[in-house]
């Protein structure tokens, strides 16, 4: 993997060791107030005669330093194929980012998020990789294997002080950053707050315990078999959800970066939960219309379980919804709440080679990782920012009923993490079980055990250092 090469560079690039200095680079040339000494002539008068004194003295004089040339570079920049962060980058770019530094031109392109890994590497191979990469989580293995993304120079960013000790501990590969997260993504339920108006009920009467929650849910559920209209609860179209039943029991789905956890019988207890959540309770049907998160949308659906990216699709396909979140019930009615897993982020994945290019790259990298640019970013991708400043926003915070279950649910105690585990595994996991066990009636066990083992066979040929599993989280990040 290349890095920066020279101590000149990293001499140059120690002016953006922070956002603030790096927005300061580009502002207006300040002014320089130089004092002087000058002499000023006073007359003293008395009876007899006239007398002329000559006094020193020292003056302030506003002197304008000439503004340094900047010399201009273009860069390219790939985001994942998002619509509604597509069209505020756009807008930033050209409101704020070409503003602040006029010298600097992006070039923005949308990639759909699955491709992005083969377009690299095609890229990569004729030298026109993009500057700056935006990456799935799973996908940063494969970058890194392919020798694609640059270490972020610790002049760029204190990780520990502006992202806390968890991704500080957890983010650095043989002593480097390469990405670091935008925030992270919890499951919650999304509630449909006219819905529990007009049957008489607040957001405090929803259960925390899910023996309670499953009896509330019942009442709320009209009708039965393939014909409910309306449901007190609802979970098909997010395959994902079943493994945070584990995660209540503090169990993780891996033990270490090259072993699998699925044949601990916590894992089949919380499949067998789903199952019965349609077969017992009878609260969902498999052929379900529609998403959850479409259900709560349209009035369908009471609650739903969904990852927090919904966060930001309610606020563009349903804008005239009344909903806020909730956190899962649990079994005992105590976090943790749910499996929350990092949203990563932005790479350094230029292949220009001139020093005032490179830093041109940086300065975007930091941009992007900066307030400005994550305060919007993190509401509509619907995850908690990693930067702790903004953690006391409003916006970010339980005063806000849209934001409350995911900022509860990503404090420190209140959630597990395995780590990033590669794509393959993902799909093993999620849609692959769904289908096997839901769809197609497999025994459980069967299907956990087969997965097990075809995921350690996926492991084995992989390095992954940020897959730390239950061996590798520590008990001081449930502090905070």
């Amino acid at each position: 993997m290349s890095k920066l090469k020279t101590r000149r560079e990293f001499l140059r690039l120690s002016a953006m060791a922070s956002a603030g200095a790096v927005l300061a680079a580009c502002a207006p040339t300040p002014e320089v107030v130089e004092k002087v000494v000058t002499q000023e002539v006073e007359k003293v008068v008395t009876q007899e005669v006239e007398k002329v004194v000559t006094k020193e003295v020292e003056k302030e004089v506003v002197v304008t330093a000439t503004p340094e040339a900047k010399e201009a570079v273009e860069l390219t920049a790939w985001f994942a194929d998002r619509r509604t962060i597509n069209i505020m980058t756009q807008e930033m770019m050209t409101s704020q980012f070409e503003v602040r530094y006029p010298h600097l031109t992006v070039e923005v392109v949308f990639v759909p998020e699955g491709e992005i890994p083969a377009k690299m590497a095609t890229a990569y191979a004729a030298g026109q990789a993009p500057d700056i990469t935006a990456l799935d989580e799973s996908q940063l293995p494969g970058f890194l294997q392919g020798g694609f993304v640059h270490p972020i120079p610790s002049e760029i960013i204190d990780v520990r002080a502006e992202m806390g000790d968890r991704i500080a501990d957890s983010y650095k590969i043989g002593g480097e950053y390469y990405a670091l997260p935008n925030g992270n993504m919890p499951g919650v339920l999304f509630c449909n707050q006219d819905l529990l108006d007009q049957l008489g009920y607040t957001a405090d009467d929803i259960p925390s315990k899910w023996d309670d929650f499953i009896a509330w849910a019942k009442e709320l559920t009209v009708g039965e078999g393939d014909e409910i209209t309306q449901w007190g609860f609802c979970f098909v179209g997010a395959p994902w959800w079943w493994d945070s039943l584990s995660t209540q029991k503090r169990t993780f789905m891996y033990k270490n970066s090259k072993e699998c956890n699925f044949e601990d019988p916590v894992h089949a207890e919380s499949w067998q939960f789903v199952l019965d959540m349609l077969d017992v309770h009878k609260l969902e049907i498999r052929d379900a219309p529609m998403s959850s998160q479409e259900r709560v949308g349209q009035s369908l659906a009471v609650t739903g379980v969904q990852w927090g990216f919904a966060a930001g699709w309610f606020e563009t396909m349903y804008p005239k919804t009344n909903w806020f979140t909730k956190t899962w019930p649990t079994f005992t009615g105590e976090p943790p709440y749910a499996r929350s897993s990092d949203d990563l982020g932005f790479c350094n994945t230029t292949q220009k080679k001139e020093e005032h290019e490179i830093e041109a790259t940086w300065t975007l990298w930091r941009y992007l990782v900066g307030p400005d640019y994550q305060r919007r970013y993190c509401p509509l991708r619907g995850v908690h920012p990693s930067l702790l400043e903004l953690h006391e926003e409003e916006q970010f915070t339980a005063s806000n009923p849209k934001w409350a279950a995911i900022a509860a649910t990503v404090s420190p105690g209140n959630f597990l993490a395995d780590g990033v585990w590669p794509a393959e595994a993902a799909t093993l996991m999620w849609q692959d079980a769904w289908a096997r066990i839901v769809d197609q009636g497999e025994p459980i066990k069967e299907v956990l055990l087969d997965h097990d083992a075809k995921i350690e066979a996926i492991l084995a040929e992989m390095d992954l250092p940020l897959l730390w599993g239950e061996e590798g989280w520590k008990e001081e990040w449930e502090r905070g």
